[in-house]
């Protein structure tokens, strides 16, 4: 859902960058033509920078002198619903699911998802009541 940390480990024939990592910095089509020949802003042994192309395509632009023979990506998934009784008898579904689905989140988060959904019941509720 959203990439929180990402990095390129070297495969290069050179001992000192071999098996090294280099942060990936994003980059937008246009900031890429003007930082890409810059020695601080574009891409060096330390840097290496990504530009998204659509279609849940990237590109990771290197050194010219170096490869890359690992990308890591750290991201935060998308939680799935959470549905505390069976909902196929009653033909309801929430995002596609309607099995019981218990919270597998952290136990944490548990009453500030709780307090939400209570308020979004009781705006719901309300937003029902005046309609009729």
């Amino acid at each position: 859902m959203y990439i929180i940390y990402e990095q390129v480990q070297w495969e290069t024939e050179d001992n000192c960058l071999n098996g090294h990592v280099a942060d990936v910095y994003p980059v937008l089509h246009d900031e890429y033509w003007r930082v890409r020949k810059n020695p601080f802003r574009g891409p060096n042994s330390r840097r290496v920078l990504r530009i998204d192309k659509g279609d849940r395509q990237v590109e990771i632009v290197s050194n010219k002198s170096t490869s890359i023979g690992e990308y890591i990506v750290r991201y935060v998934q998308k939680p799935e619903p959470i549905i505390l009784i069976d909902l196929n008898s009653s033909g309801l579904e929430i995002e596609g699911h309607s099995e019981e689905n218990p919270c597998k989140l952290d136990s944490s988060l548990h009453r500030d998802i709780l307090e939400r959904a209570v308020k979004l019941a009781i705006v719901s509720k309300r937003l029902n009541k005046t309609s009729e």
